[in-house]
């Protein structure tokens, strides 16, 4: 119980929240597990686009957050 509430033990709870809230974000808003395609391959490249969607919605609403500077150095 000691160790529940060190900072280290909440920086690690929240990285799991992060990852199993991307794959429910994936699931429900994505539909990553209705995938209309047959075979390893075709699924996998599916797949890897309904990531690239997300991450290109990610990356689109978190721009006009970026100032001036930020975006110079990234």
């Amino acid at each position: 119980m000691k160790l529940l509430g060190t900072e280290e033990y909440r920086k690690l709870s929240r990285q799991r929240n992060a990852i199993e809230g991307i794959t429910s974000v994936l699931r429900r808003k994505y539909h990553a597990d209705e995938i209309p395609v047959f075979g390893k391959m075709r699924s996998k490249i599916f797949f890897y686009c309904k990531i690239e969607a997300f991450n290109a919605v990610k990356l689109i609403t978190h721009l006009p957050k970026l100032t001036v500077n930020e975006m110079a150095t990234a």
